[in-house]
């Protein structure tokens, strides 16, 4: 596509990308946009994949984007991935049924609750609803299995928890499949000489071309988790996979990657939170483990839990006492296409799995909004 043809794309609406459902910071993102790689890093245990449901999986669905998920998720069962998507869509879809008719119920149902963890167990109207999202957005995106496993139907995930497909050369070898059930690819010959010295003659990708409009969006959770090949160390793995694969992928076939990566505990040091304050917030050093993410990446968002610094009572302007531990900030730390950094802070709702934005401190729709989160 050359540059003019772009641009005509953009004056009919169709570079405006994906929504995830925090609406200022999908504004100032340019929201999703397709065929890009994005870094989502985060220190344990901050919600990064509670964040990665929400915002490229649930609200993208619910725009009606066509998109196909290819899903690599190596610290979650997918039993556990079902449980939070069930939580999230419970909270969504009861909240539009209840605006429509106040008598109705918002079901407000925390995964472990879900799974039965514990003592909690669901009510028979609590199972009633989730049987109810399963049918209407479980079902469609995990596809349905019957008891023995077998796949009865097909979804929009395609959910991979198996580690020994997880090094960069099995990733990329399925990701090129894909490809070739959406596209076709061109070859050119070239030649050149085998080990015997002999000339031969032998092909390599030139371009892409899809035969459907169906977006292929990668999730890798996370990279420090993935197989090494034989040799590498974790940085060499991640490199490979970030440089050799995700960048030819997203360039010559448009496909879209969401690289997870944690933080290192370096942000903790105390030097740099006696200067900071209540602005330390993540920078592209504190990527654990590659410098090729911050490098490759079209834009890195960095999910931070402030609440784990004993030191601190107060982040860019909250005060931390009134979100009992759920309060989080989201910034944009690199972008090749966005003005950068981006700051912005959020609830996350652990009961849910949601993250909602915050109004400005000291105004009215955040006192408000206040004696709302104290009443969840």
């Amino acid at each position: 596509m050359n540059f003019l043809e772009e641009v005509k794309r953009g004056r009919e609406g169709l570079n405006e990308g994906v929504p995830g459902g925090l609406p200022s910071f999908d504004r100032k993102t340019f929201n999703t946009q397709h065929g890009k790689i994005i870094g989502l890093v985060g220190s344990e245990k901050s919600g990064k994949t509670a964040l990665l449901i929400q915002r490229y999986i649930v609200y993208p669905y619910l725009s009606g984007a066509n998109i196909k998920w290819i899903w690599y998720s190596l610290e979650m069962s997918r039993s556990a991935i079902i449980a939070r998507l069930t939580s999230i869509f419970c909270d969504i879809h009861s909240r539009e049924e209840w605006k429509k008719d106040t008598q109705n119920i918002r079901y407000r149902i925390p995964e472990h609750k879900i799974l039965g963890l514990g003592e909690e167990k669901l009510t028979e109207d609590e199972f009633e609803y989730v049987k109810k999202i399963n049918k209407l957005f479980i079902e469609p995106l995990m596809g349905v299995e019957d008891e023995e496993g077998n796949v009865i139907s097909e979804g929009r995930i395609e959910f991979i928890e198996d580690m020994q497909e997880s090094n960069p050369t099995g990733i990329n070898k399925h990701l090129l499949e894909v490809a070739k059930k959406h596209g076709e690819f061109r070859y050119s010959s070239y030649e050149t000489r085998d080990t015997e010295g002999r000339t031969v003659t032998r092909k390599r990708m030139v371009g892409y071309t899809p035969t459907d409009d169906t977006k292929i969006w990668v999730f890798i959770d996370h990279l420090g988790l993935m197989k090494k090949e034989q040799g590498y160390t974790i940085k060499d793995n991640i490199e490979k996979m970030i440089n050799e694969y995700a960048k030819m992928l997203r360039n010559m076939c448009k496909f879209t990657f969401v690289l997870v990566s944690q933080l290192n505990r370096g942000i903790k040091g105390i030097d740099r939170m006696k200067f900071t304050g209540e602005q330390l917030q993540p920078q592209s050093e504190d990527i654990k483990d590659s410098g090729g993410l911050g490098e490759t990446a079209d834009i890195v968002i960095a999910l931070f839990n402030p609440n784990t610094y004993t030191h601190l009572d107060r982040h860019l302007g909250y005060e931390l006492k009134h979100f009992d531990r759920g309060y989080r900030s989201v910034h944009v730390i690199l972008s090749r296409y966005t003005p950068s950094p981006i700051n912005k802070s959020l609830f996350f709702n652990a009961k849910t799995g949601r993250f909602i934005e915050l109004y400005p401190p000291n105004s009215t729709e955040y006192k408000n909004q206040l004696e709302a989160i104290k009443n969840l």
